[in-house]
């Protein structure tokens, strides 16, 4: 007669091991799922340029002093840039919108309120644009087809809206103020970012 000794501890630790194997399996199976999908995804970018160029753009959302001096700065080197512009800085300023689209340059949509784009459903980034349009239209006479985000703040929405209403949506890649470099190694151009303040910039 024989005589089979089981060892409880054993069983358990091969029930342990058994389990913790198909845990991991399917944990290794549903993250490879979700980071299959999270990298399907596709994020919509703004407009950064690849040609070997420099472009120069201004913001305007605070005071307009400047605008004048940037101008006549600007024509003495036969440079032309591009003004976003805030809606309300155009209704308090229209005489400076109209001297720069006058001198020439471009005028881009800055939003009417300068809120946080990013922060806002897809109605509320839409009536910022078309307001701010309508403002700057108005004003100039010339519609408007460029757009940047206050902030430099962006989701996949404000990019789509902006394109559904026929907008260019452009960032930058040095901001003047701080000289925040923004473009990866592989670029091959520079869009800078000035901002009027009180007193007059040199370019």
């Amino acid at each position: 007669m024989k005589l089979y000794v089981i060892k409880i501890n054993s069983i358990l630790k091969s029930i342990f091991l058994a389990s913790m194997a198909i845990i991991l399996f399917a944990m290794v199976f549903y993250f490879k799922e979700e980071v299959a999908t999270v990298f399907q995804q596709k994020r919509d970018l703004p407009i950064y340029s690849v040609d070997k160029k420099i472009a120069i753009t201004f913001d305007c959302a605070w005071g307009s002093d400047d605008i004048p001096d940037i101008l006549d700065t600007l024509e003495k080197h036969q440079v032309k840039a591009s003004f976003f512009i805030v809606g309300t800085w155009a209704e308090k300023f229209p005489d400076a919108v109209r001297l720069i689209s006058e001198a020439g340059h471009d005028v881009g949509n800055h939003s009417y309120s300068h809120i946080k784009m990013g922060s806002v459903d897809r109605n509320r980034i839409k009536d910022e644009i078309i307001k701010c349009d309508s403002v700057l239209e108005k004003i100039t006479g010339k519609e408007v087809n460029l757009f940047r985000p206050p902030y430099g703040e962006y989701n996949n929405d404000v990019i789509r809206v902006a394109r559904e209403l026929n907008h260019y949506t452009i960032q930058w890649d040095v901001d003047s103020l701080n000289i925040k470099v923004k473009h990866t190694q592989s670029a091959q151009a520079d869009i800078f970012l000035y901002r009027p303040v009180l007193n007059t910039i040199t370019i």
